[in-house]
């Protein structure tokens, strides 16, 4: 049912597209973010390139939140091609070009993970931080502490290590995020147990 309601909006779009005025940037906005979407959607994750590039440029001004969806779509398409290059610098676009919008600490935290995949801990690390320091209270901030906190453990630095892990206790009180909080105080005694990583 799925694959058939965007193969509808495809062909709705296609009736009408060549009518659309070429000098009405809401429409060609639109038009673009429609296409890519619902391309993305039916698994043509080549073919929706081109028309969520053009929605990333044509609704940049006009529809903030349109724009940034489209940057998320591509990013993922980009993941889905195994073009994870492209897909790093495409999700690092999110914080850059839209970071008052709910996906920016997304784009941080998705292009660390594929910089983590491409054996690049330092550049994963560095994202990371960032996303801590620019959103500190944003719904991937304690994801990014936890990932610095197990990195720097990975890595045998157990004093940032452990920083990392109360200064994700101390952001996420237990009442607030029980999970964070918790996960936070058992990685703290565990590593305090097993300071080598034995265990």
């Amino acid at each position: 049912h799925e694959a058939g309601h965007w193969n509808s909006s495809l062909l709705a779009l296609d009736a009408i597209e060549d009518e659309l005025p070429q000098d009405d940037p809401q429409l060609t906005c639109e038009a673009a973010y429609i296409r890519g979407r619902s391309l993305y959607k039916r698994k043509k994750y080549t073919e929706s390139g081109p028309p969520l590039d053009r929605a990333m440029t044509a609704c940049a001004d006009i529809e903030v939140d349109m724009a940034a969806k489209a940057t998320f779509i591509r990013a993922k398409g980009l993941e889905k091609l195994d073009q994870n290059q492209a897909a790093i610098r495409t999700w690092k676009q999110l914080p850059a070009n839209f970071p008052e919008h709910s996906y920016a600490d997304d784009g941080f935290l998705n292009a660390a993970l594929l910089e983590f995949e491409a054996k690049n801990p330092a550049g994963a690390q560095a994202l990371l931080a960032d996303l801590v320091e620019q959103f500190p209270q944003g719904d991937m901030a304690g994801e990014a502490r936890w990932r610095l906190a197990w990195t720097a453990y990975q890595q045998g630095d157990q004093p940032t290590a452990l920083q990392h892990l109360r200064d994700l206790q101390g952001a996420y009180e237990e009442s607030r995020d029980r999970q964070n909080h918790l996960r936070a105080r058992y990685w703290e005694a565990k590593m305090l147990g097993w300071p080598d990583g034995e265990g």
